[in-house]
């Protein structure tokens, strides 16, 4: 992560007092292998799961970040505010934490492990991107940070060595990371056309993609359009907008040049490509575009319309699989909590290529690319299938989603987020066979003994962040008609797990590839390097 500077706080409770870390040893349930990467605080390792091995199960990868307790010294509340900001987004285009464990030297994240490395390498190796590549990229972006905006989370360090790929295969799905630096505020008020409250603020970021209200210390979330605005100058033309190996001139040139658009360079980039750029880059941070604009924007309008290189190989959606889709999400609404969390560990452990097609159902019913589905969305659904469901059964319907829910979340819970409608698809047959509900039931079942109680459940979300009351637990159990002191053997776990999964067969969602693996010139961009004089520092 970058930064031109930061506070250190007095005082700092312990990480584990502030966040329940599971106490369980790691190495019970992932296999270490290579290290990814290291850095001032620790590692980063890949990692599988064992239960998966061992059951036979196609092996998700990890990367699991070990945070060394006696190198963190005071910044600590770093490490504390990014992970507490992680685990509220749910959003298909920002970085996941699964679990977290804690011992007597580390701290370990496991998370979403990202095969295809930085854009920023993808870029040197590549060069400038295609306008409709670029369009791909930057609409995901646009969507996210628009979502991560409403959260009220301003990243305040966007640049594309924070932005990962999923696969080395293509250009196209893109997972924002490192939130280090990244500031949690109420959310924008409507009132203020999306935008948050202006701030006094520490003066942090990369130089090359810093905005200019943030180098006066006084800014609010629209520092992270700006920095989009040069991330799309990048992957179009290999440069950043504003350069210069002096900190000085470089901060001078980005409060007080206007953005240029060589002919040489541009002059086969469209004129909607750098009308966008212009807003974007707008030095008036009370004018320049926000997401929401941008997303509006002709430029992704006219190349969006086009068919997604990421789709064409998807079959068209049909009446027939909306019909279905709603279906699974009133059934989801309505199935035990206890059978919720299992969903979403089940989700956790399904790598992209196996949730592929349920992600461009989300992607279809999420109009506005806004990373949720409101009320309205659904019903203009619902309506268009001609089902009569009113706005108010919607409404109750949707509230039923949110099991769980963060105490601090600032989310408006009349909207499905991406979890929730993934968890809800998966509630089919196809997805649930012996199989895998054997390795379901042996996340619980850690100690071996053949059946689950209240402890074990408990434990079993602690290890993903959910410190829940026995009080919760025992209306957990409650629910499924058994009493806190009752146990739940792998019969009575795979009833619970089969009641109202949809048995339909639906080839058209690729059910039966479930199981199935994964399909599986350079350029010396020296104005991507970072001036010297940098005060970054990185994990």
């Amino acid at each position: 992560m970058g930064i031109c500077g930061s506070k250190v706080r007095s005082k700092h409770a312990k990480l584990s007092e502030i966040r329940k870390f599971s106490k369980l040893n790691i190495h019970q349930f992932y296999r270490f292998s290579q290290i990814l990467g290291s850095g001032s605080f620790g590692t980063v390792k890949l990692a599988f799961s064992m239960e998966q091995e061992k059951n036979g199960l196609e092996t998700k990868s990890y990367a699991v970040k070990s945070i060394d307790k006696h190198r963190i010294g005071n910044r600590l509340h770093l490490i504390q505010r990014e992970l507490e900001i992680l685990i509220q987004l749910d959003h298909p285009n920002i970085i996941r934490v699964y679990e977290t464990f804690e011992d007597l030297r580390y701290y370990h994240f496991v998370m979403e492990y990202c095969r295809g490395g930085e854009l920023f390498e993808r870029i040197v190796k590549k060069g400038v991107f295609s306008e409709r590549r670029c369009c791909i990229i930057m609409k995901q972006l646009f969507s996210a940070v628009h979502y991560m905006h409403q959260q009220g989370v301003t990243h305040r360090d966007l640049k594309p060595e924070n932005l990962m790929l999923v696969s080395p295969d293509d250009d196209f799905d893109i997972r924002i990371i490192d939130f280090g630096l990244s500031k949690k505020y109420p959310p924008p008020q409507s009132t203020n056309q999306g935008r948050s409250q202006v701030r006094q603020q520490t003066k942090v970021g990369t130089p090359i993609y810093v905005a200019p209200e943030v180098l006066l210390g006084k800014y609010s979330q629209t520092c992270d359009e700006w920095s989009l605005g040069c991330i799309m100058y990048v992957l179009l033309c290999g440069e950043p907008p504003f350069f210069s190996n002096n900190i000085k001139i470089l901060e001078d040139k980005i409060q007080n040049k206007e953005v240029q658009f060589n002919e040489k360079v541009w002059g086969q980039i469209s004129n909607d490509a750098k009308q966008l750029l212009i807003k974007l880059l707008d030095k008036n941070p009370k004018k320049r575009i926000t997401c929401a604009q941008a997303l509006q924007s002709q430029w992704i309008y006219y190349n969006t319309t086009q068919i997604s290189l990421r789709m064409e190989s998807i079959p068209n959606n049909n009446e027939h699989e909306n019909e279905k889709t709603i279906r699974l999400l009133k059934t989801y609404a309505n199935i035990s909590k206890l059978k919720k969390g299992t969903l979403n560990i089940l989700l956790n452990q399904l790598n992209e290529s196996q949730i592929q097609s349920l992600r461009l159902k989300f992607e279809e019913f999420d109009r506005d690319n806004n990373g949720t589905i409101s009320v309205k969305e659904m019903t203009k659904i619902i309506k268009q299938l001609g089902l009569t469901d009113t706005e108010k059964e919607i409404q109750e319907l949707i509230q039923k989603f949110h099991i769980l829910k963060k105490s601090n979340s600032s989310i408006d819970d009349l909207s499905i987020h991406y979890s929730e409608f993934m968890m809800a698809l998966l509630n089919q047959q196809q997805y649930l066979n012996e199989e895998r509900i054997w390795g379901l039931f042996k996340q619980f079942d850690i100690e071996n003994k053949n059946y689950i109680t209240t402890t074990d459940v408990k434990r079993a979300f602690e290890r993903r962040g959910k410190s829940l009351s026995t009080i919760k637990i025992d209306m957990m159990f409650k629910e499924i008609s058994l009493n806190s002191q009752d146990q739940i053997d792998f019969q009575r776990f795979q009833d619970i797990m089969l009641a109202d999964s949809l048995k339909t067969q639906d080839d058209d969602l690729d059910m039966n590839n479930i199981y199935k693996a994964p399909t599986n010139n350079s350029q010396n961009l020296i104005h991507l390097n970072q001036p010297k004089g940098d005060f970054n520092f990185g994990f």
